[in-house]
Order: C-alpha cells, then sequence, then structure tokens
C-alpha cells in the first residue's frame, strides 16, 4: 500500500504546478486515536472533539497548527464546569453558615466572605469498577422447645420459643463508579463531594470554565495508588452495605465481608470544578468548598458559638440527669409493701404497710411529675436556642443585606436570599 508521504512525492514530482492537496488540510487527521482507549477516531467536518465510542472519553481535535495543551501532554479527557453565579453562591454560603448546630447569632452580619475561588482539582474517574466477596453472618431462627414448670404434682411442660443463630453465608456482586482526589492534599475534599457515589458531568475541557480557574495542584499519586488507598476500601465498604440492605437486620448479626475481589475497570483523568470559600468571623478564617453545579458541600470548617454550644452541652447533659433519676423502684416498693398491708389488714402491722405502701406510692408519683415537668423546662430552654439560630437566619434573608466581603454587591437580589 502506497502511504501518503510516497503520494505527496508522486504529486511533486509529476505535477509540480498541482495544489498543495496534502499541506493544505488544516486538521490532522491521520492515526488520529482515542487518548484513552487507543481506538481509531473517525471525526466529522470540523468538530472541536470527538466521543469515542468504545469507551465513551472526550477527545480534543488540535489543528495541525496549534502545540499541544497542557491538558493533552497529561492525559487529561474532560473536567466537570462552573455553573453557579455570585447571587445564587451567596445563597448557598448562607446556608452552610447555619449549618452548625449552634452558629453564632450575629455571623451573617459580620462574617467577612474572603474570597470565591474557582479551582480545578485533579482527579481520577474509575469508571465500570466491579467487586465481589462474600459476606458471613448469623441468622436467627426461631425454635420451639418445652421446658418443665412447677414441682411436685404442679410440675407441667410449658411451650417456649427461642432464637437459636446460625453461620451463613452469600455472595454479593455490583459493579460501581468512583472519583477520587489526583492529589494528596484534597483526598477529603474530593470524598466529602463525590463519597456517595455521585457521578461528575464530565464535558470537553474547553468547555468547562477552565480558563476562568486556578489550577489547583498537580497530579502527585497515580491511579494504581489511588485505586489500592480509596476505591478497594469504598468497594468493600459498599458492598457490605449492600448486603445489609439485602438482608436487613431483623434475624441478621455480626456481617463481615471476606475475600472480596475488586477489579479496576477503566480509569481516566479530569478536572473537578470547585469552588473554594473562605470566610473571616472573629479574627479566624474558616474554609470550605462547593462542587461546580453547588450541589454538593465539603466543610473543613466552619463558625461556631462556644458559649452557646457549651449551654446547650448543659441543658442536655441535664435532661439526661433527670432522665436516669428512676422512680420506678420508689413505686414498686409502694406497691409491695401495700399489698401485704393489704393481706394482713387485721393484724396491726398490716395498717402500717398499707399506709406506708400508699405513701410510698404518692411519693413516687409526685417525683415523676416534678421530673417531667423538669425535663419540660429544659427542653423549652433547649428549642428556644434553635428558634434564636432561624430568628437569626430569617431576620437577615428579610433585610436582605448580602454577607460583607466579595459577594456583597448581590445585595438585593432576590436569588441570594
Amino acid at each position: 500500500m502506497v502511504n501518503a508521504g510516497e503520494n505527496r512525492a508522486f504529486f511533486d514530482l509529476f505535477c509540480p504546478e498541482a495544489p498543495n492537496l496534502f499541506g493544505g488540510i488544516g486538521m490532522t487527521i491521520t492515526g488520529l486515536v482515542c487518548s484513552s482507549c487507543g481506538a481509531a477516531l473517525n471525526p466529522q467536518g470540523n468538530a472541536a472533539s470527538i466521543r469515542c465510542p468504545y469507551c465513551d472519553t472526550v477527545n480534543l481535535v488540535r489543528e495541525s497548527s496549534q502545540e499541544r495543551t497542557e491538558y493533552e501532554r497529561n492525559n487529561i479527557v474532560g473536567a466537570t464546569s462552573f455553573k453557579v453565579d455570585d447571587p445564587h453562591l451567596h445563597k448557598k454560603i448562607v446556608d452552610v453558615l447555619s449549618m452548625p448546630e449552634m452558629p453564632p447569632l450575629d455571623v451573617y452580619t459580620t462574617c467577612n466572605v474572603k474570597s470565591v475561588t474557582k479551582l480545578m482539582v485533579p482527579a481520577f474517574w474509575f469508571t465500570d469498577v466491579s467487586g465481589m466477596g462474600t459476606a458471613q453472618y448469623e441468622k436467627g431462627m426461631e425454635r420451639e422447645y418445652s421446658e418443665i414448670v412447677g414441682s411436685g404434682e404442679d410440675m407441667r411442660p410449658v411451650q417456649k420459643v427461642r432464637t437459636e443463630w446460625f453461620p451463613m453465608s452469600m455472595s454479593v456482586n455490583d459493579t460501581c463508579n468512583f472519583v477520587t482526589a489526583g492529589n494528596n492534599k484534597y483526598d477529603s475534599i474530593v470524598a466529602s463531594l463525590f463519597g456517595d457515589l455521585s457521578q461528575p458531568e464530565v464535558v470537553n475541557i474547553e468547555s468547562s470554565g477552565i480558563s476562568e480557574a486556578s489550577f489547583a495542584d498537580e497530579f502527585n499519586v497515580n491511579d494504581g495508588d489511588a485505586f489500592n488507598r480509596l476505591v478497594k476500601p469504598a468497594m468493600e465498604k459498599h458492598l457490605k452495605d449492600k448486603a445489609v440492605q439485602i438482608l436487613g437486620y431483623s434475624d441478621v448479626r455480626n456481617i463481615v465481608m471476606s475475600g472480596a475481589g475488586i477489579m479496576k475497570g477503566d480509569v481516566k483523568k479530569i478536572m473537578i470544578a470547585v469552588y473554594e470559600v473562605i470566610v473571616e468571623y472573629g479574627g479566624k478564617s474558616h474554609r470550605f468548598y462547593f462542587s461546580g453545579d453547588g450541589n454538593r458541600t465539603a466543610i473543613d470548617t466552619l463558625p461556631e458559638d462556644q458559649m452557646r454550644i457549651e449551654r446547650l452541652g448543659s441543658i442536655k447533659g441535664q435532661i439526661e440527669a433527670v432522665k436516669a433519676k428512676s422512680v420506678q423502684s420508689l413505686k414498686i416498693l409502694g406497691w409491695i409493701l401495700s399489698i401485704f398491708g393489704f393481706i394482713t389488714i387485721m393484724a396491726g402491722i398490716g395498717v402500717l404497710l398499707l399506709a406506708g405502701g400508699i405513701t410510698l406510692i404518692v411519693v413516687a408519683g409526685n417525683r415523676q411529675k416534678e421530673n417531667e415537668a423538669a425535663i419540660n423546662s429544659l427542653e423549652a430552654q433547649m428549642q428556644y436556642m434553635y428558634q434564636e439560630n432561624n430568628a437569626a437566619k430569617q431576620a437577615f434573608l428579610y433585610d436582605k443585606t448580602a454577607l460583607p466581603g466579595v459577594l456583597s454587591g448581590v445585595s438585593g437580589n432576590p436569588d441570594a436570599f
């Protein structure tokens, strides 16, 4: 077969005045293969990208006159995109600031939004990870049996039921996709954003908004390390959770997974669009993150009111202490004395026992009412503290004056509150 270079020489020799049929083509099309699986690609027209029909990877089509981009050189095949505007970002920040059980009541008026940075975080996208393992557990089965009760002429068999536990096992398998950080610094962030097996919406990297973002850090782990350190344990946990879901809890206990085999599947390098938010309250900086679509949040730290937290903890402790003051034993003793007193009512001691028993029952009843009143009072105090939180947030939302800082320009915009 004659190659393209020989064809070019043939035309130069016999048709020196012919147009440059080969050099005039503006797109490099020879040897165009998928960057992920190596399959041949067939570009149509002047498309800027081609989706591989075999592994679904989006491949950028580079003009012959262009240099390879940083992402091509590193075999990064796509990215998630930034989709949240400033008003909606502001609303999400307000919601995050209200997440602690006891946020400071003035957090909405004095917390300064220092920065909102768009980051592109390196990540691995593991697709079609398959796992299989054996769930070992104990299953309870009810057994009827006879038990002899009584003595002498009163001896008789009584039918009873007991639960006997038997070791059993079952196979569990599933196929999942996982997203892990490609840089150790972002392990916990990516795990928080995608640890629930949420799948990224990966697009062409040029349309992801990457030109507006900062490149967070380079890949400093390889996919094999990420797979062994993060994906395998996550898949084993998923298999166990699936076994628990299948078996239920009613008559099963001590579920453990053994002999799990995890197959890697396919892995792609991608960039995760992340909003990094830094706020300052009381002279201390706090950091948290949103996914590019704003639907998931990763928290580093948030402002909290330590005095109100301690007060709430004290109230909860008092409630538990009151609940621990059981009057049941006092009530039981009162009933025992009353019964014996009633049986021996004709004797002088019987009257005393009956009177003492009734007194104990009355005292136990009064103490129980006192305990219930104390618990109701403490719970009302606790509920009032939660209402304070909500009132502070609602007052801020009603005012429609934005948080101080870089997003203060969204004041008055209904989408921001």
